[in-house]
C-alpha cells in the first residue's frame, strides 16, 4: 500500500556536526543534512537544529567495554557465515573484522552481561528526547564514500549509526546528495520507538520531492552505458 501522509507536522532535530567524536564532519555530508531539512520544512513539519544531549556522552559507559563490542561482531559474522552457508574465510569480509570477531567469541558470558548493563545505561538518557521530538535527521557518515574497505581509523566514518543499533529505534539512511566526485551522501533519519511505519511515509514522502532512482555515480554509468536504467549491472549499483 501506498504510505500515508502523516497526520500533523513532525517535530525534527538536525544534527549538523558530530557530538559524539566532536570530530568536524565534511561540508557534503552536513549539505545532505540541510538539504533533507529544507525538504522536510517544505513538506510542513517543524525542522530546528537540535539533537538528544546525551549523545555527547553516549559512549561513556561503553569504554570499559571493548571486547564487549568485539563480541557483536562474532555475531555478526556468524550471522554472514549463515547467510553464506559456509565459514568465512580471508577476503570474504575485511581482516579486521575476522580478528575482532575472533577475540569477541571468547569474551565470558559475565563480562557480556557486564556490559549488557552498560549498554542499557547508556542508550536511557537517550529516550528522553523522544517526548518532544519525532524524527532525528544526521548524517549516515562523518565522510564521502572512501575506496573499497574500511578507513584505517574507524572514527573516520562517525558514529551517527550507532546510538539507534543500541536503542532499537527504526533508522533508514537515504541517499539525498552527492559528494563532488558523484558519490551518494546519506541522510539518516530516526525515529521514535514503534514508530516504523512513520519513518517509512517521511521516507517516501523524501523520495518524491528528492528523487534519486536515476541518479548515479560516474562509475555506474560506466558500467551501464547504452542500458535501460533498470538493467545496469548489480556491479554500478
Amino acid at each position: 500500500p501506498r504510505a500515508r501522509p502523516p497526520r500533523r507536522p513532525l517535530r525534527v532535530g538536525l544534527v549538523l556536526d558530530d557530538p559524539i567524536t566532536r570530530r568536524p564532519v565534511d561540508p557534503t555530508c552536513v549539505r545532505a543534512v540541510k538539504i533533507a531539512g529544507d525538504a522536510l520544512r517544505a513538506l510542513g513539519h517543524r525542522v530546528e537544529v537540535d539533537h538528544p544531549r546525551a549523545l555527547a556522552t553516549f559512549l561513556a559507559p561503553l569504554r570499559d567495554y571493548p571486547d564487549a563490542l568485539a563480541h557483536g561482531r562474532a555475531v555478526q559474522l556468524r550471522w554472514l557465515a549463515r547467510a553464506a552457508g559456509r565459514p568465512l574465510r580471508a577476503g570474504d569480509v575485511d581482516a579486521r573484522l575476522l580478528e575482532a570477531a575472533r577475540a569477541g567469541a571468547a569474551v565470558p558470558r559475565a563480562r557480556r552481561a557486564a556490559a549488557r548493563r552498560a549498554m542499557r545505561a547508556a542508550v536511557a538518557p537517550l529516550l528522553d528526547w523522544w517526548r518532544d521530538h519525532d524524527l532525528l535527521v544526521t548524517p549516515t557518515l562523518r565522510q564521502p564514500a572512501w575506496p573499497l574497505g574500511l578507513p584505517d581509523d574507524g572514527s573516520q566514518q562517525g558514529f551517527f549509526t550507532f546510538a539507534a543499533s543500541f536503542t532499537g529505534q527504526p533508522a533508514v539512511s537515504l541517499p539525498l546528495h552527492r559528494s563532488p566526485a558523484g558519490l551518494p551522501a546519506g541522510v539518516q533519519i530516526v525515529a521514535a520507538l514503534g514508530a516504523d511505519e512513520a519513518l517509512l511515509d517521511v521516507s517516501e514522502a523524501l523520495e518524491e520531492a528528492l528523487p534519486w532512482r536515476e541518479r548515479w555515480p560516474p562509475i555506474a554509468e560506466d558500467a551501464g552505458e547504452g542500458a535501460d536504467p533498470g538493467e545496469r549491472p548489480a556491479s554500478g549499483r
